[in-house]
């Protein structure tokens, strides 16, 4: 079973369950206008690395799902799998732009 966290992402929204606190967190997905997407091949995978960057770096699990969630919005812009993700302060600045 899994001993540690379940962390999701769905189109809407991003979930974590802390397994041993039970502490469950769940952060909106960025508002991006459909003509600001470009492409939605790695979002999934641009999250995910968005959370583990976030949690080698020591961040709140709500940190990690904004960081996942900019990071899936960053892919979104490129046509690309990952020609739109940069690092994470640029990524983050999707937060500010677009907002939840």
């Amino acid at each position: 079973g899994v001993k540690e966290k379940v962390i999701i992402h769905s189109k809407p929204m991003g979930f974590c369950l802390d397994v041993p606190s039970g502490a469950f967190t769940q952060v909106p997905s960025l508002r991006i206008p459909s003509e600001a997407i470009l492409g939605s091949v790695g979002a999934g995978d641009a999250f995910c690395a968005g959370v583990l960057l976030a949690a080698e770096t020591g961040m709140s699990l709500q940190e990690a799902l904004v960081l996942g969630a900019c990071t899936a919005g960053a892919s979104l812009s490129e046509v690309s799998a990952s020609d739109g993700v940069k690092t994470a302060q640029e990524v983050m600045k999707l937060y500010e732009l677009y907002g939840r």
